[in-house]
């Protein structure tokens, strides 16, 4: 910024007395709510990818992430927010403010707080061993393995056959599709909502590294009414291979690590939301309806 030039200074310099107190972001095109705590006010925020939130104190800041981020709110979000392409939607302010927020008495909202703080924590955590898996897959020290659908089903080679079972898993990938896979013994077995789509039998050296790097597109998958058969089997076919251990060992690590932080998360995120349905006051089929959402 230049004070002797203000033809080229920032527009709104009366924002930037804000930009470094403790605030909430909420991400503004996203699948659903995406809010954090921005304790430390290391984050400058524009208002048109990342809205910002000021509250009076962090117990409450905290309390609003919590709450922001659970799924009686983003039930709510999805009804009233503008949707956009990829079933995405913009969480800008006029779908934000009238967001219901329960009333909670001290003793609740510390427990949300903490809660909500220690979630944030765990997923810093496994998004930063994320991308660390993927610095090492992009690295100079890998090479791109490009398999056929052959590799999976010898009877790709055959066009009809291959288009007719890309139409049979067609039918089961919907928007919202759990995709899992499985590995014992060299035996690896893909699901999509538990049903078993195929299975290949490796050399038990060479099933960890690919194991590792199939959790990791599944970890970037968002199936959508557009994604399908193809689009999956050729994000499964898009492989790298090296002669690194160091690299195998390293993303493999990663990935039991990431695991167990799935895990961790699942537990408290369980307990939170348990919280936070007793503020709303939900019934049983309440939670089932915007649990399942």
């Amino acid at each position: 910024m230049d004070d002797d030039a203000k033809w080229w200074g920032y527009n709104y310099p009366k924002n930037l007395d804000k930009q470094e107190l403790p605030k909430i972001g909420v991400a503004q095109t996203v699948p659903g709510m995406r809010v954090f705590f921005d304790e430390k006010g290391e984050f400058y925020f524009n208002n048109v990818r990342v809205n910002g939130i000021l509250t009076e104190d962090i117990l409450t800041s905290c309390y609003l992430t919590g709450i922001l981020n659970s799924p009686p709110i983003n039930f709510v979000f999805k009804r009233i927010a503008k949707p956009k392409d990829n079933d995405f939607y913009e969480a800008n302010k006029q779908f934000i403010a009238p967001l219901p927020i329960p009333n909670a008495n001290e003793t609740e909202k510390k427990l949300v707080a903490e809660l909500a703080k220690e979630l944030q924590s765990l997923h810093t955590e496994r998004r930063d061993k994320i991308a660390m898996i993927d610095k090492r897959l992009e690295s100079s020290q890998v090479q791109k393995d490009k398999r056929k659908p052959s590799w999976i089903w010898v009877e790709a080679d055959n066009k009809n056959w291959y288009e007719t079972k890309l139409e049979s898993i067609h039918t089961k990938i919907f928007k919202g599709a759990k995709l899992s896979i499985s590995l014992d013994k060299g035996e690896l077995q893909f699901f999509i909502n538990g049903n078993l789509i195929f299975e290949i039998f490796l050399e038990e050296k060479e099933s960890y590294f690919i194991y590792s790097q199939w959790k990791q597109k599944i970890r970037k998958i968002n199936v959508t009414e557009k994604y399908n058969a193809k689009s999956l089997v050729t994000d499964l076919l898009d492989l790298v291979k090296t002669e690194n251990s160091a690299v195998k060992d390293q993303v493999t690590a990663l990935d039991k690590e990431i695991d167990g932080l799935d895990k961790t998360i699942s537990v408290k995120e369980k307990e939170i939301n348990g919280v936070v349905y007793k503020l709303y006051g939900l019934t049983d089929e309440e939670i089932k309806l915007v649990s399942e959402l």
